[in-house]
């Protein structure tokens, strides 16, 4: 995972070298295979080199263009190579199968200016200078999955991979921004782009920045298309289409330098091992692949928690190398380093675990982290196609969803359940809920947040704004539409998985996260993924062969809450007691520090997962504000 910085003086004020220097070496983590720069007066570029791609090897970033009016430096890899390249050719441009990621970018924007982001399909953040328009000219791919920040104070605009790095310019303050924070610690994920530091902000996924010296602007530049229809006649056919898009997602995902190794986290799930299934076919058939090494989680005492038994039939059947690591070693407060968050954001996960796994990648010469982050998202579809059936008359799915429930052999009262949300409730008119919103008191989102904090950051404003803007008239497909494609509230996960990959010098990439697979989900009927009850349909079908039968037809998900409780509730309360004292940074003007103990002594005696949400978020954000307040005293 590569890093880039760009600080631009629209006041003509020379950079400052060294200031460039120290924005850059704030996350060097991102740069193993070195760090250059370039400073022509009022403007200045920094590249981190991490050599993910066999491209890479040959690219000297910041990237001048053969006339020096324009300078890229990017963290990009290109997966639409041959299609793009052919585009670019038949423009003019003197561009072939050799050229680099970065060269591609270039001659893609000489052509298509602001609009060429749309035309690279990949995971990339860049910066462009452009000497003849006077501008910097930034964007970032569809997903986000890698990162892309800027501020701007007067005339000066920093933009970085970090936020923590922007913040290292003198002129930027570091002011903590308390929405951020509070949309933190209640779960409000609206995807404004707002950092934790005031001033700071995310350029949105899907979206580019462009800036001159009379301000900046930031505009969307690729969507799903509501009307864009694919239609086949056989769930055959539509299962073929799309295993020949999730091969190339795969392949294109693959591309890593020549003796190195792609690791994956590989559970026993659909995802991850569609993914894994997929590629090790795709490195059996072709000479000169990487070589992918498989790890997954083992329990000892936690058998709920367990899918050896998945896994260990995706090493015998496709030969794929797989260790396990003893999760019940790992704990989420077990390791003082592993829970020193990130100046990013408080937002952390299974740190001590993955560290480890991620170091053992590191140790095996992978420049590629794996992943089947996104299954659910992108895939799983929506039960929501009942209700648009029964709209239409077709009462032939009440009957299809009891048949499937009698299948998983579960109770009749969790069928009703299914039959209320997934019939009654969506069949109430929508201008129906809005009136009884508007006719209930909004109370506050929980006591234990203090009532002046939840003044001062607009809690209450900010958790009654409306959600996505509706782009289907089918339910079904407008959920999958806010699942797959407006992703916030997955976006911090995401960002987590590239910021923990960039300090083991890997590349974060997802499969599933790909433009052209979501672009034909959303366009194929909604019944190929939520069929007859089951999730993930066409992606069942469509492994068929590949993926061994166990895993392709289980019906079950494994919940690993039992994993965070053993931690939480008895392995760590000590240190979490410790932390929760009267010195707690939230307690002194945002959190009730007597309510939240009465939370977390609830939630280890009843292990009620709202608790658990509340007292974990409360806990990583107090870690973050003790670093954020060291930070403050170099200032």
């Amino acid at each position: 995972m590569s890093g880039i910085c760009a600080v631009v003086n629209f006041d003509g004020e020379p950079v400052d070298p060294d200031v460039l220097r120290l924005m850059a070496e704030q996350c060097s983590y991102r740069g193993p295979d070195g760090i250059r720069y370039w400073v022509k007066g009022n403007v200045g570029l920094a590249h981190l080199a991490l050599h993910a791609t066999p491209e890479s090897l040959r690219e000297v970033q910041p990237q001048l263009s053969e006339d020096g009016t324009l300078c890229l430096t990017a963290d990009v890899r290109v997966d639409n190579r041959p299609e793009l390249i052919g585009l670019l050719q038949a423009k003019g441009q003197p561009v072939n199968r050799n050229s680099t990621d970065a060269d591609l970018v270039l001659a893609a924007y000489r052509v298509w200016g602001l609009e060429c982001p749309f035309q690279i399909i990949g995971d990339y953040a860049f910066a462009i200078w452009d000497a003849r328009e006077q501008r910097l000219f930034c964007a970032r791919d569809v997903y986000g999955v890698k990162s892309l920040h800027y501020s701007r104070v007067g005339s000066t605009l920093c933009v970085a991979s970090e936020a923590q790095q922007i913040i290292q310019h003198p002129k930027i303050p570091r002011i903590l921004d308390e929405v951020t924070v509070a949309d933190f610690l209640v779960r409000n994920f609206n995807g404004e782009g707002r950092t934790m530091f005031e001033g700071v902000w995310a350029v949105k996924r899907a979206h580019y920045l462009v800036a001159d010296f009379s301000g900046q602007r930031m505009e969307r530049y690729w969507d799903i298309d509501p009307n864009h229809r694919i239609t086949y006649q056989s769930d055959a056919e539509y299962a073929a289409h799309f295993l020949e898009i999730f091969q190339r997602a795969v392949a294109d995902r693959l591309r890593t330098p020549d003796g190195t190794t792609i690791g994956i986290t590989m559970s026993g799930g659909m995802d991850s091992t569609s993914v894994a299934a997929v590629a090790q076919k795709i490195i059996n058939n072709q000479a000169g692949q990487p070589h992918l090494l498989a790890r997954s989680y083992a329990f000892d005492q936690l058998q709920e928690c367990d899918e050896t038994y998945y896994s260990l039939t995706m090493a015998d059947e496709l030969g794929i190398d797989l260790n396990y690591v003893l999760a019940e070693s790992f704990w989420y407060l077990d390791n003082d380093e592993s829970f020193t968050p990130s100046l990013e954001t408080p937002f952390m996960a299974e740190e001590s675990i993955m560290r480890h796994i991620l170091g053992i990648f590191e140790k095996q010469n992978a420049r590629v982290w794996l992943t089947g982050h996104g299954g659910d998202n992108v895939v799983a579809g929506s039960p929501l196609v009942c209700t648009d059936r029964l709209r239409r008359g077709d009462l032939s799915s009440l009957w299809e969803v009891a048949q499937y429930w009698k299948q998983l052999d579960l109770p009749f009262s969790r069928l009703w359940w299914a039959y209320k949300d997934w019939f009654i409730r969506p069949m109430i008119p929508e201008f129906v809920g809005k009136l009884v919103s508007k006719l209930r008191k909004s109370p506050l989102p929980s006591d234990w947040l203090q009532a002046d904090f939840v003044r001062r950051a607009h809690i209450l404003e900010r958790l009654s704004n409306p959600g996505t803007p509706r782009r289907f008239s089918e339910r079904a497909r407008q959920a999958n539409y806010e699942s797959a494609v407006q992703i916030d509230p997955i976006q911090m996960a995401i960002y987590w998985a590239e910021r923990m990959g960039a300090h083991f010098h890997l590349e974060a990439r997802h499969p599933f996260f790909d433009r052209r697979l979501v672009e034909f989900l959303m366009a194929i009927p909604p019944e190929q993924t939520f069929h007859k009850g089951l999730q993930k349909f066409i992606l069942r079908e469509a492994v068929r062969g590949i993926l061994p039968e166990v895993v392709r037809t289980r019906l079950d998900k494994t919940e690993f809450s039992s994993y965070v409780s053993l931690g939480l509730r008895y392995k760590e309360t000590e240190k979490i007691r410790n932390l929760l004292q009267p010195s707690l940074q939230i307690g002194q003007n945002m959190i009730n520090l007597t309510r939240l103990k009465s939370v977390y002594v609830n939630y280890v005696s009843e292990g009620n997962i709202f608790d658990l949400r509340t007292s974990w978020s409360c806990i990583s954000l107090e870690l973050w504000l003790r670093k954020y307040n060291e930070t403050m005293k170099d200032r």
